[in-house]
């Protein structure tokens, strides 16, 4: 996919909707499946700086909040939410008072 995305890149007459950096999300999915959020997440990163759709943005680093949370991860999976906090408050803040409070609990105990 990263060739096919490399090849697109060099395609001078591509129309203005054709992002090949759209590509990343895919590859992004397919990280998060072999246990490399890292990777994951430098892929979302790299689409996000390209003007990718922010929904997919966020849809896809939820994906790697969840995978720290499920994890037990919670510091990571709060980070993500701060990091892509611009791009909609409202369902990061859902997202961060819940973590929050996980993280309070396991802290207390």
């Amino acid at each position: 996919m990263e060739k096919y995305k490399q090849k697109r890149l060099q395609n001078e007459n591509r129309e203005e909707w054709d992002n090949p950096y759209f590509y990343n999300l895919f590859l992004a999915d397919f990280y998060l499946a072999l246990e490399k959020p890292e990777k994951a997440l430098n892929l979302i990163n790299e689409a996000n700086n390209q003007n990718i759709d922010t929904r997919l943005i966020l849809d896809r680093a939820t994906r790697v909040m969840t995978y720290y949370e499920e994890r037990g991860n919670l510091d990571d999976a709060v980070q993500i939410m701060y990091r892509y906090h611009t791009l909609n408050p409202i369902l990061c803040e859902i997202h961060l008072d819940r973590l929050l409070r996980k993280l309070t609990e396991q802290e207390r105990n």
